[in-house]
């Protein structure tokens, strides 16, 4: 699994004007994202998601609130106006923090926070759901969480945590009325989330199923969790990875040989199922 703690990206971002892009003769605009001022620990910011005009970044930075300068930081969000700013942290465990997932308008953020340590489970993490007027909500999902998603109002999120050492995975939905609903399995012992559509009706990920076998799966409020195979040869092993926003169309990886490192691509969709997307002469996505 993916400890969030983990997902950093260490160097500065440099944002280019993403609708400028599509003009021959565009003029692309670079600008160096600074970190959060400073105590003793030396400068590092990791951008990890930005809103769908490219004008609100978020990730996490350095801070002066951070416990351990290597592993510890602080989640912010970026504008050109404002600058890096810090959204704080959840109370419980050492100040540790990162911004993960953004709204397609840049107002809302998702991302995860140490609320706890155990010397057992080290990794005791809950979501937040963060707004300018409300701040960090916590959300209750305690554990190792990975696999976060956020729809495109930022009002459904997905999630997926390991509550305890060595329990499985588990998947879920949560919005402000409902609070996080497991979404269930395949028929196995776990399941994670990796996407959402747009209005955050289809979510996407993969499950161990009644075979014991990791499945890629889409899921919607009416159809419950339905796996979507695998391709042919080999291992029976499979991951949704990515949604479009109308939930009609799935990426992902399959297993193409006799071993988990034979991957190959695919596209997915309600008329043509799972449809592989080859390689680039490999032999298999790495």
């Amino acid at each position: 699994m993916v400890l969030l703690a983990r997902l950093l990206l260490g160097a500065s971002l440099l944002v280019a004007a993403l609708g400028l892009g599509r003009q021959a003769n565009a003029q692309v605009t670079f600008i160096d994202l600074e970190p959060l001022p400073l105590g003793g620990c030396p400068p590092n910011s990791g951008p990890l998601d930005l809103s769908d005009d490219g004008q609100v970044v978020v990730g996490g930075s350095t801070s002066p609130n951070a416990s351990i300068c290597d592993e510890h930081r602080e989640a912010f969000r970026w504008t050109e106006s404002t600058g890096l700013v810090g959204l704080g942290d959840l109370p419980g465990g050492y100040f540790d923090s990162n911004a993960l997932v953004t709204s397609a308008d840049g107002s809302v953020v998702a991302g995860a926070s140490q609320v706890g340590i155990d010397p057992d489970f080290p990794f005791l993490y809950d979501v937040f759901h963060w707004t300018a007027g409300t701040g960090l909500t916590a959300l209750g999902f305690a554990g190792d969480v990975f696999g976060l998603a956020l729809s495109a109002d930022g009002s459904i999120l997905a999630a997926s945590n390991i509550s305890a050492l060595l329990a499985p995975a588990t998947a879920f939905r949560w919005t402000l009325a409902s609070g996080p609903v497991p979404l269930g399995d395949l028929g196995g012992s776990e399941a994670g989330t990796a996407g959402i559509s747009a209005d955050g009706s289809v979510i996407v990920g993969s499950s161990t199923n009644s075979s014991g076998d990791k499945e890629a799966f889409r899921w919607t409020q009416s159809g419950g969790m339905v796996g979507l195979g695998d391709l042919s040869g080999g291992l029976f092993r499979s991951g949704a990875t990515a949604v479009s926003g109308d939930g009609l169309v799935i990426v992902g990886w399959g297993t193409t040989g006799t071993t988990i490192a034979d991957r190959g691509a695919f596209v997915w969709t309600t008329a043509g199922g799972m449809v592989g997307l080859g390689d680039l002469g490999q032999g298999g996505l790495r």
